[in-house]
């Protein structure tokens, strides 16, 4: 609730900001006495704490606490504290402020500069978010991984149902959740959810069951969000360096065969696959790929040579690539 009403709070500041600015470049130019006013008035800011150009943030703060306690109301009679006291704390709120500061320092260096800037400068500086941005990242890296989490439980539930409403699947999950023991015949004392939980027992592979849910509607897993990633991120990185170099010093330096595992990342780079995609082929598939050596360049070359006249037999005997060559035929002229 802080973090959206701190969010609110300041979009209202950028819009008054974006209104400001069109207001002004509709404006054109004007004098300074208005921007004038927005800092210290005709006086100058660095004057009514008697400072310089150069001062710290130390010495800001030093002279305020100094002429505030001299020119306090509470303490300090004249008729003119409270105006006095006024110009102080405006002056320390102008200099304390590192933005402010920088817009009034250039406003001061450039009197003559374009007052449409010259406003634009001020009001970023005073009205712009002053938020922490590594608390903003923290923040909507937070809230993107938990998004990515009930999305990923969500497209899981989605994956379950649909296979349960599948009767092939549905009866022989009750027939495992039998064996199991999870549900009787007669569900006997069990609730729907219950047996609609034994049932998804028996379905999900990773609980010995007969179907495996795996990619985009696997179960719900932190290791797929963003935060976890970005977690890893430098160990990855690092991984990353040290394999490629050793397989430099491997095969490029030292020109060793590659090994079986060598070949099996050759092959499934070759052909444009992750290693989750590679690993989520048959059995029978990724063997036969293995069989016909795609780590090798010339037997790729090969492979996709094959698979492109393939194609063109399949085109060439499919009706509506006929139709379309007819078409093309009696159009060409």
């Amino acid at each position: 609730a802080e973090y959206m009403g701190a969010y609110r709070t300041n979009m209202v500041k950028w819009r008054r900001v974006c209104v400001v600015i069109v207001v002004l470049m509709l404006a054109g130019d004007s004098d300074a006495r208005g921007l004038e006013e927005n800092y210290c008035g005709d006086q100058n800011c660095y004057d009514i704490l008697g400072l310089q150009r150069e001062a710290t943030a130390s010495e800001i703060r030093k002279a305020y606490r100094s002429l505030s306690l001299k020119v306090h109301p509470d303490k300090n009679k004249d008729a003119r504290a409270v105006s006095v006291f006024r110009d102080v704390a405006r002056a320390y709120e102008v200099l304390s402020d590192q933005a402010l500061r920088e817009a009034y320092d250039y406003f001061l260096d450039h009197p003559d500069e374009h007052m449409s800037y010259q406003y634009m400068r001020y009001y970023q500086a005073a009205y712009a978010p002053k938020s922490d941005w590594r608390i903003v990242l923290l923040t909507v890296v937070t809230l993107v991984s938990i998004g990515q989490y009930l999305h990923q439980s969500y497209l899981h539930k989605q994956a379950l149902r649909y296979i349960r409403s599948m009767p092939q699947f549905k009866n022989a999950a009750l027939l495992k959740a039998q064996e199991l023991g999870r549900v009787d015949s007669s569900y006997a004392g069990r609730s729907k959810q219950e047996r609609d939980l034994a049932v998804e027992e028996a379905l999900l592979s990773e609980n010995g069951g007969i179907v495996e849910i795996s990619g985009g509607y696997g179960k719900a897993s932190v290791t797929r969000v963003l935060a976890f990633k970005l977690l890893l991120l430098p160990f990855r990185v690092l991984v990353r360096l040290w394999q490629a170099g050793r397989w430099f010093v491997k095969f490029t330096i030292l020109k060793q065969p590659y090994g079986p595992e060598e070949k099996v990342q050759l092959t499934y780079y070759r052909l444009g696959l992750s290693q989750a995609r590679w690993d989520h082929l048959e059995d029978s598939q990724r063997q036969d790929l293995l069989d016909r050596d795609l780590w090798d360049p010339s037997k790729y070359d090969a492979y996709v040579r094959e698979m492109e006249e393939e194609r063109r037999e399949k085109m060439a005997g499919s009706a509506k690539y006929k139709q379309y060559r007819r078409f093309m035929k009696q159009h060409k002229h």
